[in-house]
């Protein structure tokens, strides 16, 4: 019994892990680009915003004054027009009561994407951990198919204590909290288009501005690596590695968020994903072959002789959102120390069960062994389990990548 149970669960957590997949960049190209974004980034945030300014903007947006040399950075509120409303924000700038941070978002994404596009021509040593972690699973029982497994499973805890009380939705959300972490760090290995995001792709971000919904830009950061260990006999980690930069920038980058509906035709509904544009998702290919294996899962092994046992599983959406990257950066030349790229998202399934399992199957022909289950069963119509119905069950998953991009520091010290 406590096989089809865990084969039940095992199935609910076999889809939910993923793992998009052009444009040519040289090493040249990418550090021109980020030497230009750079200047450019530091001719807007290095001003100091006075109330001169303010009325400088104030005047232009009146058609008063036509020939000031940063009439290009008035728009500050990205409306494509300077207008009162820009002179106010200078002024309030101007007085303390506004940040520069929270404006020009095109400046700070463009220098953004000229560092984490960077990477990849660099051909630079890292360190990368990465951290899963379930976060949550919840479902949607259409058809009470908890309580038929707990009502009739509880029949059985006379025979079996562990299964008095038996919480079949307990078992469901048994993953709930679990974390694993996997590290790469041989002193060798080297950034390539495919083992750092976006694989497949020689840009590590493709998204445009559209697609974001914040920047954030910060000084005087600290980037730091940690490798775990697990230790032995024992659920706890213990730092084995950790390598800490300080001094740095950063530039967080917010992934508008977008639900995805995977029933029906998904033909091309990956091609244009915001959050595939700048982390490595589930792809087309990888849903269809889900799908294909997953739709009718068949009899549990071990269990064909005993009834039915059917479990189907059918995607129902993908969710993705809190999805973000940050990259930590050598404020005075534009060269990247490390990245975050968190990768936050919710899949949501159907799970279709169709189990009939009889007494007389399980028990062969000891008679003493038929006895006993015949009376286990007797309020349950003569059947060891039998449950019909559907649920909708959804994983809410975390995966947070870091790499240390080791080559870029001077002082790094090898693992």
């Amino acid at each position: 019994m406590k096989k089809i149970i865990a084969a039940i669960c095992a199935v609910v957590l076999l889809i939910t892990s993923v793992s998009v997949s052009a444009f040519a960049l040289t090493k040249e190209d990418a550090d021109s680009a980020v030497v230009a974004q750079k200047e450019l980034f530091e001719s807007v945030f290095g001003r100091n915003i006075t109330a001169g300014d303010a009325r400088d903007v104030l005047l232009t947006s009146a058609g008063l004054k036509t020939d000031n040399a940063n009439n290009d950075l008035f728009d500050i509120d990205e409306d494509g027009k300077i207008t009162a409303i820009d002179a106010r924000i200078h002024l309030r700038i101007a007085a303390k009561l506004d940040n520069l941070n929270n404006y020009y978002n095109d400046v700070k994404y463009d220098y953004f994407c000229a560092i984490i596009n960077s990477v990849k021509p660099s051909g630079s040593k890292f360190y990368e951990s990465v951290a899963e972690e379930i976060e949550k699973v919840d479902y949607v029982d259409y058809n009470d198919v908890v309580g038929q497994m707990n009502k009739q499973l509880d029949l059985y805890s006379s025979y079996d204590e562990s299964m008095k009380g038996y919480d079949f939705a307990k078992e469901l959300r048994a993953s709930e909290g679990d974390k694993t972490f996997s590290y790469r760090m041989a002193n060798t290995q080297i950034i390539t288009e495919n083992n750092y995001p976006v694989k497949e792709n020689e840009l590590s971000c493709f998204a445009t501005l559209d697609d974001i919904e914040k920047v954030e830009y910060k000084t005087n950061q600290s980037f730091t690596f940690t490798r775990l260990r697990k230790q032995v006999g024992s659920d706890e980690y213990k730092t084995a590695y950790e390598e800490t930069v300080t001094g740095l920038d950063s530039i967080t980058v917010y992934i508008k968020s977008e639900n995805v509906s995977l029933t029906g035709n998904t033909n091309g509904i990956f091609d244009n994903l915001k959050t595939g544009k700048a982390f490595d998702i589930l792809s087309e290919e990888d849903l269809e072959e889900l799908i294909e294996t997953n739709s009718s899962i068949g009899a549990i092994e071990g269990m064909e002789d005993l009834g039915k046992c059917d479990i189907s599983i059918t995607p129902k959406s993908l969710n993705y959102k809190g999805c973000y990257i940050t990259v930590y950066f050598d404020p005075e030349t534009g060269v990247p120390m490390g990245s975050v790229h968190n990768l936050h998202y919710v899949m949501s399934m159907t799970m279709k069960m169709d189990i009939d399992i009889s007494a007389k199957s399980l028990a062969g022909d000891d008679a003493l062994i038929q006895a006993l289950i015949t009376l286990l069963t007797l309020q349950n119509g003569g059947k060891l389990l039998k449950v019909n119905g559907s649920m909708d069950i959804s994983n809410e998953m975390n995966t947070r990548t870091v790499t240390y991009f080791t080559s870029n520091n001077a002082d790094h010290q090898q693992y």
